[in-house]
């Protein structure tokens, strides 16, 4: 047995060939083109971000990393997904996916990694350190409710030449959306396409606003993401959405947004039945782990900042230590200035938890008062619930499908 990682070109295409062939919920030629198109057209891939097993020169085992970089609000963070992992079915039995789990974590901390993601099965990555935090939304809009929808500006499908605009336009809708994707114009190469994407344009046909689709085998086309800056842009994507619905004989259109979105909210006016599913512990689905406490903190500062600046303890002065299975770090505050440091023993508030428990909450999607329940902590006092209440408030958790892997 052999662990490494993928080091030539002929290495890749075997990856992707005996992708093609063990995943069997999908055509091979999706498979292998799926994973070919990630290692020759991604912005960030390299080729030792495939960790691998080999026996007898054979590619046996294999766990991908995949590097994006996610925003905490405002801030940008480097994260660690993994994907594609697959073991032969002749060598299973031998823990191989535990082995290169255990090595891509591994090299994670290795290179500055704060955060890791993945989309999981049930029961298995929580021995990793994992822990559900992505909540599914969905808004069912009766088609019959969209009658007096009408389209006032011009729409097309989408084309490469919309390439920077689309990006543009993206980033600046989910430059402070927790869980969002910053995207590259590199990102889109698994995005939009003319069959999935409309784009509203203006009389020079520069794109407004967009709107993706996924119309499943043998189902209703639903729609994962709009963007669509004011009213004549959410009229005139809504009217294209009514069109083919009514194309379909759909009784009604589903979208994918969370509710701070702007579109959702223009949703409202339609009778929608709006639906969430937060996924429990050990069922899998959108998971996180923190890798190193430290450098996340570092990295989403300037965010941590601005709550206290907009908040009670903005002139706040003490230590409030967080210690943790993926290290320990000390919050300075002087007259509400953030410092980020390595714990060293100090007069501060220690607060002892699971990294996993702590993501939840970087993210947002518990309160403080179940974070101290699930961390068992029961003696801060009502100014350190009120610290740790500014500096992890509620959020949505949301990444756009188109962002998945």
């Amino acid at each position: 047995m052999e662990l490494t990682y993928a080091k030539t070109m002929e290495d890749l295409k075997e990856i992707a060939d005996k992708m093609g062939k063990v995943f069997s919920r999908g055509s091979y030629f999706t498979f292998y083109k799926t994973r070919m198109d990630y290692q020759t057209l991604d912005p960030y891939f390299k080729p030792e971000h495939s960790r691998i097993i080999k026996e007898n020169g054979e590619i046996v085992s294999h766990v991908s990393i995949i590097e994006k970089y996610v925003r905490i609000e405002k801030s940008v963070v480097k994260m660690a997904g993994i994907g594609d992992v697959y073991t032969l079915p002749d060598y299973r039995g031998k823990n191989y996916s535990r082995i290169l789990m255990d090595d891509a974590i591994k090299y994670m901390e290795e290179n500055d990694y704060p955060i890791s993601m993945l989309y999981g099965i049930p029961n298995y990555y929580h021995k990793f350190g994992y822990i559900e935090v992505v909540t599914n939304y969905a808004s069912f809009i009766p088609t019959k409710n969209t009658k007096d929808v009408m389209p006032t500006l011009k729409i097309r499908p989408y084309k490469n030449s919309d390439l920077e605009k689309i990006n543009e336009l993206y980033n600046e809708e989910y430059k402070r959306k927790t869980g969002s994707i910053k995207r590259v114009t590199k990102s889109w190469y698994k995005i939009a396409n003319p069959q999935n994407t409309i784009v509203v344009v203006d009389n020079s046909d520069t794109p407004l606003g967009y709107m993706t689709m996924n119309t499943p085998y043998g189902g209703y086309t639903y729609y994962p993401e709009v963007v669509a800056p004011n009213q004549e842009i959410k009229d005139t994507l809504m009217a294209e959405a009514v069109r083919m619905a009514s194309e379909q004989v759909n009784p009604e259109i589903e979208f994918r947004i969370a509710p701070d979105n702007s579109f959702y909210e223009y949703l409202q006016n339609f009778g929608p039945k709006n639906t969430s599913k937060k996924f429990k512990e050990g069922e899998g689905q959108g998971m996180l782990k923190i890798v190193n406490t430290v450098r996340l903190f570092e990295e989403i500062k300037g965010e941590l900042q601005e709550r206290i600046n907009n908040s009670k303890i903005f002139n706040y002065s003490g230590i409030l230590n967080l210690l943790t299975d993926a290290g320990d770090v000390s919050f300075i505050f002087e007259n509400g200035k953030l410092k980020i440091k390595n714990y060293k023993k100090n007069n501060g508030v220690s607060i002892q938890t699971k990294q996993n428990y702590l993501v939840r909450s970087v993210v947002g999607f518990w309160n403080v008062e179940s974070f101290l329940l699930r961390s068992g902590i029961d003696e801060l006092d009502k100014q350190e619930i009120e610290i740790l209440n500014v500096l992890f408030p509620m959020d949505y958790f949301f990444t756009c499908e188109g962002d998945y892997f």
